[in-house]
C-alpha cells in the first residue's frame, strides 16, 4: 500500500516538474531585417536662437547661423528568423522567473561608410567639398565633423544639427548636395534648394 502511495506521489511530482519547467513566454520568433538605404532627407535650420527653427527664407540666410540635418531612410527586408526556445533550466523550482522576449534585429548588409557635402557656387558653377565645414559638438563640447560623429557614436546623425563654419570666403549663393556613400560603392544623394546668404 505504501509503495502505491509513494509511486502515485512520485508520478505527480515528475509530471509537475516536467510541465512547470517548460516556460512559454508567448514571444514571437526573433526576426532579422536588412536595412536597405534608399533616400537622404535634408532640413535647413536657422540657428540664431535656441531651439533652432527651420530656415523659412532661403533667399536671406545668415552664414553664421546656418545649420543642416540629414536623415537616411530605408526599407527593410526580412533575412532570417530564430524560433524562440522553451526553457528547460528551471527543473520546476523557478517557474516565477520573468519572461524576456528577444527583440527583432536590424542590420545593414550594405552600410553607410561616410557622408560627403558638396557645395556648388551657382554664380561660378565651382564645386567644393565642404564636409569638414559642418560640425557639431561631442559630449566634451569639442567640435566634430559628420563622419567623426558616426565613428564615435556608431549611429547615423539623424536629428543632429551640423553648423556651417569658416564662412567668410563661402559663396553667397550656393546649392548643397549631401551624399551617403555605401560600402558597395552605391551613392544616395539629395540636393537642397538654392540658398542665398546675407553678404558677410
Amino acid at each position: 500500500m505504501n509503495k502505491k502511495i509513494i509511486a502515485v506521489i512520485l508520478l505527480y511530482l515528475v509530471q509537475f516538474m516536467a510541465s512547470s519547467c517548460v516556460i512559454d513566454c508567448g514571444c514571437e520568433d526573433k526576426k532579422t531585417f536588412d536595412k536597405l538605404y534608399d533616400e537622404v532627407r535634408l532640413e535647413l535650420w536657422d540657428m540664431n536662437i535656441y531651439p533652432f527653427t527651420p530656415l523659412e527664407d532661403k533667399n536671406n540666410a545668415d552664414k553664421l547661423d546656418f545649420g543642416l540635418t540629414m536623415m537616411v531612410t530605408y526599407d527593410v527586408a526580412q533575412i532570417g528568423a530564430v524560433q524562440q526556445k522553451l526553457r528547460f533550466n528551471s527543473l520546476g523550482f523557478a517557474t516565477a522567473n520573468a519572461c524576456s522576449c528577444a527583440s527583432d534585429e536590424y542590420i545593414a548588409t550594405d552600410p553607410i561608410t561616410s557622408f560627403q557635402i558638396i557645395a556648388t557656387d551657382t554664380a561660378t558653377e565651382e564645386i567644393t567639398d565642404v564636409t569638414r565645414q559642418f560640425i557639431t559638438y561631442n559630449y566634451d563640447n569639442e567640435p566634430i565633423t559628420i563622419n567623426e560623429y558616426r565613428e564615435i557614436y556608431y549611429y547615423e546623425p539623424d536629428d543632429v544639427v551640423f553648423r556651417l563654419i569658416d564662412v567668410y570666403y563661402f559663396p553667397n549663393t550656393v546649392q548643397f548636395e549631401v551624399k551617403a556613400n555605401l560600402a558597395s560603392g552605391r551613392i544616395i544623394s539629395q540636393k537642397t534648394p538654392i540658398v542665398t546668404f546675407i553678404d558677410q
